[in-house]
């Protein structure tokens, strides 16, 4: 899913199919929320399937993408202290920084002391 909506023609995409996909992923990001790989590239997923589409990022917000992305940026990142998945830790940051992109996900980065953990990590 991540390497077809990274390629051009993926802009041609219905928002409907762009929705299922979403779904998709969060889906298995739910189900296996410790299977790394799969974490990297469904936050890549993510941070493709959105880029410059507003209506993609306001999808992702409504499924709850972010809490999922926000939770794996915790697990395999912060709570893994000198030993984080730096795959994981880059792919997240592209999937944070995408979201905030819109209204909704740049109010979670504020509201949520999520801003605090980025700085710190800078």
């Amino acid at each position: 899913i991540c390497n077809m909506l990274e390629h051009p023609a993926s802009k041609n995409i219905s928002l409907p199919v762009y929705q299922q996909l979403i779904e998709t992923v969060l889906g298995l990001m739910n189900q296996y929320p410790h299977y790394e790989e799969l974490i990297e590239f469904a936050c890549l997923t993510i941070a493709h399937a959105a880029g410059d589409n507003h209506a993609v990022k306001d999808i992702v917000m409504q499924l709850g993408g972010f809490d999922l992305v926000r939770a794996a940026f915790e697990e395999f990142v912060t709570q893994k202290g000198e030993n984080p998945s730096l795959e994981v830790k880059d792919a997240c940051l592209c999937a944070i920084a995408t979201l905030t992109g819109c209204q909704a996900g740049a109010e979670v980065v504020m509201n949520s002391g999520l801003l605090d953990i980025l700085l710190a990590l800078l």
